[in-house]
Formats: structure tokens, sequence, C-alpha cells
């Protein structure tokens, strides 16, 4: 990795590339996000199990944009979905606010979406996290859509396939690390310095870390 290296973490969560630009100062970090469904295999491969796969790429310092529209053209030509935005900071904290609702809750409860979608007490949880996620969102200088909240509700509650489960469900039920610090570990730093009040999403942090500890 040289001074001309371009790096490109496409990871969950809204922290990867900041501590990557801290870890690596004088590189050229972009932001990504990735959509996918894949699980990792016993040979260490990783294999995509869903329909859909595809990346979104920007840069936070428009003087790198050239880098992530570069990157999106080679991974397009190579036949990968891959699109540039201007906003990936928006990008990821859509991404994000999913994350700290859906997979949060099928982890914390081991369950799929239909489980939810026929609970409604499940249901304003996932509501409360999304609403807490995007208060602090804006709370950040975040640019979402007004009505990202209403958007990803309903696409939990009424679109999602109801045997779908996530990633870091899989994960609890094995046993492994999860992504719990990634999300509502994130989402609960970033609302205490900007004085963002999150219960929801504090009381199932506190949840899941007392079920690891069991």
């Amino acid at each position: 990795v040289g001074k001309d290296t371009v790096l490109v973490p496409a990871m969950n969560g809204i922290e990867a590339a900041d501590v990557l630009r801290e870890l690596s100062p004088g590189n050229i970090v972009l932001d990504a996000v990735i959509y996918t469904i894949s699980e990792a295999l016993p040979d260490y491969s990783v294999t995509q199990v869903g329909k859909h796969s595809y990346m979104i790429v920007g840069a936070r310092d428009t003087a790198q944009a050239g880098y992530a529209q570069a990157l999106q053209q080679i991974l397009s030509h190579a036949g990968y979905d891959c699109r540039y935005t201007e906003d990936a900071v928006g990008e990821m904290w859509q991404k994000f606010m999913q994350n700290c609702a859906y997979n949060t809750v099928t982890a914390r409860y081991l369950i799929n979406s239909g489980v939810i979608q026929n609970s409604p007490e499940l249901g304003n949880d996932i509501r409360g996290l999304l609403e807490e996620t995007y208060r602090t969102a804006l709370a950040c200088g975040v640019k979402l859509p007004e009505d990202a909240v209403e958007q990803k509700y309903r696409h939990t509650m009424f679109r999602q396939d109801p045997s779908a489960t996530s990633s870091m469900r899989r994960d609890a039920e094995a046993g492994r690390r999860t992504e719990l610090d990634t999300f509502l570990g994130a989402l609960i730093r970033r609302a205490e310095a900007h004085g963002v009040e999150v219960p929801t999403a504090r009381r199932y942090y506190a949840e899941m870390i007392q079920r690891m500890k069991v």
C-alpha cells in the first residue's frame, strides 16, 4: 500500500472509512456501501446467495471524486453493478438506518421477518430504532429523505420476504461475534456526542450485551 493506493472499505456501518483514514492518513480513502446477501463457507470462500448485489461508491473529499468515478467504471466494465454517488455519507446512513433496526431486532430474538411483521410490539421497536437513527443522522448534519423512516418501516413490515433474516441474526445464533458495536454502538456514540436521546437503541444494546454473557 503506497501513497497512491486507493482504499475502499466496503463494510457495514458508518465508521470504517473514518477509522481507515486515521490509520492511513496519507492515502485516498473512498466511501462505499454494498448491498448483497452472502455467506461464508467452511473453505473460507464467500458465496452470494441473494438475487441482487451492487455497490455504491463516492468520495467525501470532492478532490477525490475522480477516483470514485474511475472505480465505478472499472467495476462496471468487469460486469459488476457499481454506482457512483455525490453523497456517499447519506447513502451509508440510509443503509445504517436499516441495519440498526432490522438487523438488531432479528439478532436480539433470533427471528425472521415474518415474526416481526406479525408483532405490533416488534414493529414499534423497528420504528423506534429507525426514528432514533434518523434523528441522530440529522444532528450529525447528514442529509436524508424526509420519508426515510416510513420507507424503511414499510419495507420491513410489508414488503420484506417473511422468511428473510439478517446476517447478524445468523452470527448471534452461531455464537460468533456480531455487528452490535458497528450498529448500535456507533449510533449511541454519535447520539451522545450530539445530545440525541436513543432509548430504544440503548435498551437493545444492553439486552444484546447481557444475552452474549449468558
